[in-house]
Protein backbone atom coordinates (compact mmCIF):
# COMPACT_ATOMS: atom_id res chain seq x y z
CA UNK A 1 0.00 0.00 0.00
CA UNK A 2 2.58 2.50 0.67
CA UNK A 3 4.65 2.03 -2.57
CA UNK A 4 0.93 2.43 -3.99
CA UNK A 5 0.63 5.65 -2.23
CA UNK A 6 4.08 6.74 -2.84
CA UNK A 7 3.57 6.03 -7.03
CA UNK A 8 0.53 7.95 -6.63
CA UNK A 9 2.26 11.15 -5.20
CA UNK A 10 5.15 10.76 -7.85
CA UNK A 11 2.63 10.98 -11.07
CA UNK A 12 1.20 13.85 -9.24
CA UNK A 13 4.24 15.56 -8.75
CA UNK A 14 5.61 14.88 -11.93
CA UNK A 15 2.34 16.05 -13.31
CA UNK A 16 2.39 19.30 -11.54
CA UNK A 17 5.83 19.84 -12.99
CA UNK A 18 5.00 19.04 -16.54
CA UNK A 19 1.56 21.40 -16.49
CA UNK A 20 4.11 24.30 -15.40
CA UNK A 21 6.44 23.86 -18.07
CA UNK A 22 5.02 25.57 -20.75
CA UNK A 23 5.28 29.17 -18.66
CA UNK A 24 9.04 28.55 -18.69
CA UNK A 25 9.29 27.95 -22.24
CA UNK A 26 7.83 30.45 -24.04
CA UNK A 27 4.71 31.31 -21.84
CA UNK A 28 1.25 30.18 -22.61
CA UNK A 29 -2.50 30.58 -23.61
CA UNK A 30 -3.61 32.78 -26.62
CA UNK A 31 -0.76 34.43 -26.70
CA UNK A 32 1.58 31.79 -27.66
CA UNK A 33 -0.76 30.19 -29.90
CA UNK A 34 -1.17 33.14 -32.25
CA UNK A 35 2.75 33.52 -32.01
CA UNK A 36 2.86 30.03 -33.73
CA UNK A 37 0.30 30.62 -36.30
CA UNK A 38 2.39 34.01 -36.98
CA UNK A 39 5.72 31.76 -37.25
CA UNK A 40 3.98 29.23 -39.32
CA UNK A 41 2.88 32.03 -41.63
CA UNK A 42 6.31 33.37 -41.83
CA UNK A 43 7.69 30.26 -42.80
CA UNK A 44 4.97 29.91 -45.83
CA UNK A 45 6.47 33.70 -46.94
CA UNK A 46 9.27 33.21 -48.90
CA UNK A 47 9.54 36.73 -49.83
CA UNK A 48 7.31 39.79 -49.31
CA UNK A 49 7.25 43.04 -50.16
CA UNK A 50 5.70 46.02 -48.29
CA UNK A 51 5.37 49.63 -47.49
CA UNK A 52 7.00 50.91 -44.18
CA UNK A 53 7.23 53.81 -41.78
CA UNK A 54 9.40 53.62 -39.14
CA UNK A 55 9.11 56.31 -35.74
CA UNK A 56 9.89 57.28 -32.16
CA UNK A 57 8.21 58.65 -29.52
CA UNK A 58 9.52 60.04 -26.52
CA UNK A 59 13.33 60.89 -25.55
CA UNK A 60 14.24 58.89 -28.92
CA UNK A 61 13.00 61.51 -31.04
CA UNK A 62 16.60 63.26 -30.66
CA UNK A 63 18.45 59.90 -31.94
CA UNK A 64 15.58 58.20 -33.94
CA UNK A 65 14.91 59.51 -37.51
CA UNK A 66 11.82 58.60 -39.22
CA UNK A 67 12.22 56.60 -41.72
CA UNK A 68 9.79 55.92 -44.34
CA UNK A 69 9.86 53.83 -48.14
CA UNK A 70 9.32 50.49 -49.42
CA UNK A 71 10.90 47.17 -48.38
CA UNK A 72 10.99 43.68 -50.40
CA UNK A 73 12.82 40.80 -48.04
CA UNK A 74 13.80 37.60 -48.89
CA UNK A 75 15.12 33.97 -47.05
CA UNK A 76 18.43 34.29 -45.42
CA UNK A 77 21.46 33.15 -47.49
CA UNK A 78 23.60 29.95 -46.32
CA UNK A 79 25.90 32.88 -44.26
CA UNK A 80 22.85 33.89 -42.81
CA UNK A 81 22.70 36.98 -43.92
CA UNK A 82 18.92 38.65 -44.61
CA UNK A 83 18.29 38.88 -48.10
CA UNK A 84 16.52 42.17 -48.66
CA UNK A 85 16.25 45.36 -51.20
CA UNK A 86 14.80 48.63 -49.66
CA UNK A 87 13.57 52.29 -50.93
CA UNK A 88 13.69 55.05 -48.43
CA UNK A 89 13.57 58.25 -47.34
CA UNK A 90 15.34 59.71 -43.55
CA UNK A 91 14.20 62.31 -41.70
CA UNK A 92 15.71 63.32 -38.74
CA UNK A 93 13.16 65.18 -36.21
CA UNK A 94 14.64 68.69 -36.23
CA UNK A 95 15.21 68.63 -39.92
CA UNK A 96 13.89 69.76 -42.70
CA UNK A 97 16.45 67.75 -44.69
CA UNK A 98 14.97 64.54 -46.89
CA UNK A 99 18.07 61.92 -47.72
CA UNK A 100 16.97 59.33 -49.80
CA UNK A 101 18.83 55.93 -51.04
CA UNK A 102 18.14 52.33 -52.29
CA UNK A 103 20.02 49.96 -50.68
CA UNK A 104 20.10 46.18 -50.45
CA UNK A 105 21.56 42.10 -50.06
CA UNK A 106 21.25 39.32 -52.29
CA UNK A 107 22.93 37.35 -49.45
CA UNK A 108 26.55 38.02 -50.09
CA UNK A 109 27.02 41.68 -50.86
CA UNK A 110 25.77 44.60 -49.69
CA UNK A 111 24.93 47.38 -51.88
CA UNK A 112 23.69 51.18 -51.44
CA UNK A 113 22.71 53.57 -54.29
CA UNK A 114 22.44 57.55 -53.19
CA UNK A 115 21.08 59.73 -55.89
CA UNK A 116 21.95 62.99 -54.55
CA UNK A 117 26.21 61.16 -55.44
CA UNK A 118 25.25 59.71 -58.18
CA UNK A 119 27.37 56.59 -56.49
CA UNK A 120 26.64 52.64 -56.15
CA UNK A 121 28.32 51.49 -53.17
CA UNK A 122 28.82 47.68 -53.49
CA UNK A 123 30.62 45.06 -50.92
CA UNK A 124 30.60 41.96 -48.80
CA UNK A 125 31.03 44.07 -46.12
CA UNK A 126 27.70 45.11 -44.34
CA UNK A 127 29.45 48.53 -43.56
CA UNK A 128 29.73 49.39 -46.79
CA UNK A 129 25.78 51.18 -46.79
CA UNK A 130 27.51 53.63 -44.66
CA UNK A 131 26.94 56.30 -41.89
CA UNK A 132 22.98 56.06 -42.55
CA UNK A 133 23.50 51.88 -42.55
CA UNK A 134 21.33 52.04 -39.65
CA UNK A 135 18.84 53.97 -40.54
CA UNK A 136 18.74 52.50 -43.89
CA UNK A 137 17.29 49.32 -42.26
CA UNK A 138 14.96 50.35 -39.87
CA UNK A 139 12.30 49.30 -42.25
CA UNK A 140 13.20 45.89 -42.11
CA UNK A 141 11.55 43.47 -39.67
CA UNK A 142 13.98 40.97 -39.64
CA UNK A 143 11.25 37.61 -38.97
CA UNK A 144 10.57 37.54 -42.59
CA UNK A 145 14.14 36.65 -43.02
CA UNK A 146 14.83 34.82 -39.99
CA UNK A 147 14.56 30.61 -40.42
CA UNK A 148 13.10 30.21 -36.84
CA UNK A 149 11.75 33.02 -35.82
CA UNK A 150 10.70 33.95 -32.48
CA UNK A 151 12.73 31.19 -31.79
CA UNK A 152 14.55 32.44 -28.51
CA UNK A 153 10.64 33.69 -26.97
CA UNK A 154 9.59 30.15 -27.13
CA UNK A 155 12.76 28.76 -25.73
CA UNK A 156 12.94 31.03 -23.10
CA UNK A 157 10.59 34.60 -23.41
CA UNK A 158 6.91 35.10 -22.42
CA UNK A 159 4.36 36.25 -25.14
CA UNK A 160 1.10 37.82 -23.53
CA UNK A 161 -2.17 38.80 -25.30
CA UNK A 162 -2.97 42.50 -24.56
CA UNK A 163 -6.12 42.87 -26.78
CA UNK A 164 -6.87 44.13 -30.23
CA UNK A 165 -5.69 47.01 -32.30
CA UNK A 166 -6.05 48.62 -35.82
CA UNK A 167 -3.59 49.04 -37.79
CA UNK A 168 -4.41 50.50 -40.68
CA UNK A 169 -7.23 48.88 -42.59
CA UNK A 170 -6.22 45.05 -40.78
CA UNK A 171 -7.70 43.89 -37.23
CA UNK A 172 -5.13 42.31 -35.33
CA UNK A 173 -4.22 40.71 -32.62
CA UNK A 174 -1.74 42.34 -30.41
CA UNK A 175 0.72 40.67 -28.04
CA UNK A 176 3.46 41.21 -25.68
CA UNK A 177 7.04 39.75 -26.41
CA UNK A 178 9.37 39.55 -23.20
CA UNK A 179 12.47 38.25 -24.10
CA UNK A 180 14.75 37.37 -21.28
CA UNK A 181 17.36 39.90 -22.68
CA UNK A 182 16.67 43.16 -24.45
CA UNK A 183 13.91 45.49 -24.82
CA UNK A 184 10.24 44.49 -24.18
CA UNK A 185 7.73 45.03 -27.71
CA UNK A 186 4.32 44.55 -28.67
CA UNK A 187 3.32 43.18 -32.05
CA UNK A 188 0.53 43.62 -33.62
CA UNK A 189 -0.85 40.43 -35.93
CA UNK A 190 -2.92 40.33 -39.01
CA UNK A 191 -6.11 38.25 -38.02
CA UNK A 192 -6.55 37.85 -41.63
CA UNK A 193 -3.12 36.38 -42.60
CA UNK A 194 -1.29 35.99 -39.42
CA UNK A 195 1.72 38.25 -40.17
CA UNK A 196 3.06 40.93 -38.49
CA UNK A 197 1.58 44.79 -39.29
CA UNK A 198 3.29 46.63 -36.42
CA UNK A 199 6.35 46.28 -34.07
CA UNK A 200 6.98 48.50 -30.76
CA UNK A 201 9.34 48.60 -29.19
CA UNK A 202 9.31 49.72 -25.59
CA UNK A 203 12.31 51.49 -24.13
CA UNK A 204 12.67 52.56 -20.61
CA UNK A 205 16.30 53.34 -18.88
CA UNK A 206 17.39 56.81 -17.07
CA UNK A 207 15.99 59.04 -19.58
CA UNK A 208 12.58 57.89 -19.25
CA UNK A 209 10.08 55.93 -21.24
CA UNK A 210 10.01 56.06 -25.15
CA UNK A 211 9.44 53.60 -28.13
CA UNK A 212 10.28 53.14 -32.01
CA UNK A 213 7.67 51.82 -33.95
CA UNK A 214 7.89 49.94 -37.36
CA UNK A 215 4.33 49.97 -39.34
CA UNK A 216 3.76 48.03 -42.51
CA UNK A 217 0.84 47.87 -44.89
CA UNK A 218 0.07 47.07 -48.60
CA UNK A 219 2.18 43.86 -47.65
CA UNK A 220 1.82 41.18 -50.57
CA UNK A 221 3.14 37.85 -49.59
CA UNK A 222 5.53 36.11 -52.44
CA UNK A 223 5.38 38.80 -55.18
CA UNK A 224 6.55 37.57 -58.36
CA UNK A 225 9.69 39.21 -60.08
CA UNK A 226 11.29 39.63 -63.58
CA UNK A 227 14.64 39.98 -61.96
CA UNK A 228 16.04 39.38 -58.06
CA UNK A 229 15.07 42.57 -56.77
CA UNK A 230 17.96 42.06 -54.27
CA UNK A 231 20.72 42.55 -56.82
CA UNK A 232 22.60 45.87 -57.31
CA UNK A 233 21.53 47.45 -60.78
CA UNK A 234 23.14 50.36 -61.21
CA UNK A 235 21.16 53.30 -63.39
CA UNK A 236 22.59 54.45 -66.14
CA UNK A 237 24.67 57.36 -65.79
CA UNK A 238 26.09 56.33 -61.95
CA UNK A 239 29.31 55.63 -61.01
CA UNK A 240 29.91 51.95 -59.42
CA UNK A 241 32.65 51.46 -56.61
CA UNK A 242 33.40 49.23 -53.85
CA UNK A 243 34.76 52.51 -51.65
CA UNK A 244 32.05 52.52 -48.62
CA UNK A 245 29.35 54.95 -48.74
CA UNK A 246 30.13 58.43 -46.63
Amino acid sequence: MRRVIGLILFVGVASLALAEEPAKTGGSGEGLEILKKTVAALKEAKTVSYKAEYTATGWATKFVPTVTGTAVMGEQSKDKIDRFSCEVKIKANDSEDVKEFSAGSDGDKFFVIDPKTKMCHLDMDPAVLGSQGRNIQRVLLREFSAPEPFDDIFKSGTVELVGSTKVGDEECDELKIIPTEGAKRLLAISRKDHLPRRTTNLIKNEQGEATTVLTISDLVVNPTFVRSPFELRCPEGYKQTDDFAP
